[in-house]
């Protein structure tokens, strides 16, 4: 090989390499640029986040909903687009929670005023043309009576006002949680503990220790539903009848935007053991006596269980909803 041959080669080897090389950094300076793209897109998408956002987990429910139920052979078939897969998210708005309140906007037109309600079942002096009943269920919730309570409510289609005990409500039980609101009902606080002893000592209510127990408990909810979701309805555990100092613990509620409520009728399912009922007939007649002690039967505040241990409410539930039915009561939820 003569010395011209070899510095032909050697000179085609060096801009073979340095070709080689410009590849490398155009295919380095290209990737750079499109990650830092993608950065900047993500914090311009961040920071211009609709202001109406609906909740995660309500928005991944509905968008498998829609997956579910759609046919796919219909996939691409525009009339089906149109029409049908479209319709639900023309009416997503319906599935966010109603910002600082206690359930969906699709519930607005069936939500009532807790404190306007406890005015009329104390006076008796409702004079509506509808009669208005709120089934409530206390004590939950849990992963073996509140989903069975939720069928049937959903089978039924009605909707109930669900008052939580916040230790309660954890992992295990959120996605009970997420059922309740996303199923179109409301949700109420209930207290954190059900500790009679640490809420009334010597059955004198303790103001502060009520309110922070109805905080804690919406934290909780805040933790699973969002910072949108607040809830101002409450029930003494054991009814505000029962204990002494209630006006006191009233008063600082009322300054915190918390109104609280009991009941005018009961199926009788946490009544003590000698007057309890122990069949469905028994349910709906104990309610039944019970509604009509009152003068006003026209809107009907419905005291019911979901605890652990009310499998007689459950099988008992269809029977007091066909009672109101039958007697063409409106069902509402509490806000």
């Amino acid at each position: 090989m003569t010395q011209s041959n070899y510095d032909a080669r050697r000179k085609q080897r060096r801009q073979r390499a340095r070709r080689r090389k410009r590849k490398r950094q155009i295919i380095s300076i290209s990737i750079f640029i499109v990650l830092i793209i993608f950065v900047f897109s993500r914090l311009f998408s961040a920071i211009k986040k609709p202001k109406d956002e609906a909740y995660p987990a309500l928005m991944w429910y509905y968008a498998n909903e829609i997956n579910k139920d759609r046919p796919k052979k219909y996939y691409y078939d525009p009339e089906y687009i149109s029409n049908v897969a479209l319709d639900p998210l023309l009416r997503i708005e319906d599935e966010f929670i109603v910002k600082g309140s206690n359930h969906l906007k699709k519930a607005d037109k069936y939500a009532y005023d807790a404190k306007e309600i406890r005015t009329y079942i104390k006076k008796n002096n409702y004079d509506g043309d509808k009669k208005i009943v709120f089934l409530t269920f206390d004590d939950g919730p849990n992963n073996t009576i509140t989903p069975q309570v939720l069928d049937i409510l959903k089978k039924e289609d009605v909707r109930a006002t669900f008052f939580l005990v916040g230790k309660s409500i954890g992992d295990k039980t959120a996605g009970r949680v997420r059922e309740i609101l996303r199923n179109g009902n409301a949700i109420a606080t209930h207290s954190f503990s059900h500790d009679y002893e640490y809420l009334y000592p010597g059955r004198v209510v303790s103001p502060e220790r009520v309110y922070e127990e109805i905080q804690k408990t919406n934290a909780r909810l805040k933790n699973i539903l969002g910072e949108d979701f607040h809830s101002s309805v409450f029930r003494y555990p054991g009814g505000e009848m029962s204990w002494q100092n209630t006006d006191a613990s009233n008063a600082l509620l009322e300054s915190k935007g918390i109104h609280w409520i009991d009941w005018n009728c009961l199926v009788g399912d946490a009544e003590k053991k000698s007057v309890r009922p122990t069949t469905v007939d028994g349910f709906v007649n104990y309610l039944d006596k019970s509604l009509h002690e009152n003068k006003n039967t026209k809107i009907a505040v419905v005291l019911a269980h979901d605890a652990t241990n009310k499998q007689l409410t459950v099988d008992s539930l269809s029977s007091i909803i066909k009672y109101f039915k039958d007697r063409d009561y409106e069902f509402g939820v509490l806000k």
